[in-house]
């Protein structure tokens, strides 16, 4: 299992990601695990990740931003523990340390690993944006 992007690179320099193992939906069914509701969840992402800002344009574009918030991490990687090496998504101690980025309100999280460590505690792959997050639930 690759544990970061880079690792999935292939030596032409194509990017071929692993499927996320968190995987669920949103569902019109209000019995549902992850029902639609309004105020309900919230987006992760990083303005450098195109993948994220996909997401961020189909929030956008579709008016979910009135029914999903959303927040941003800093746009360069840097360590998110100091007990090991990995460098990834973490977000800003303030909101005036890094223009466009978020602190995680919600959680209180200081990386994205800290949001997959809360949804998994024995988690082993990427920590990617974007994540979905439930108020009072983590799920990546």
């Amino acid at each position: 299992m690759a544990q970061h992007a880079l690792d999935e690179v292939s030596e032409p320099g194509a990017f071929n990601p692993s499927a996320s193992t968190f995987r669920n939906f949103i569902s019109k069914d209000p019995t549902s695990q992850f029902p639609a509701e309004s105020g309900r969840y919230h987006l992760y992402i990083s303005f450098a990740c195109p993948f994220a800002c996909r997401c961020l344009t189909y929030l956008k574009l579709k008016g979910l931003d009135k029914a999903i918030s959303f927040s941003s991490v800093k746009p360069k990687w840097e360590r998110t523990k100091s007990t090991d090496d990995y460098f990834g998504w973490v977000f800003p101690s303030s909101s005036t340390e890094e223009s466009g980025a978020d602190p995680d309100t919600l959680n209180g999280a200081k990386s994205i690993r800290e949001l997959y460590e809360l949804a998994n505690s024995n988690y082993c792959g990427k920590y990617t944006v974007p994540v979905c997050g439930v108020f009072g639930f983590i799920h990546c």
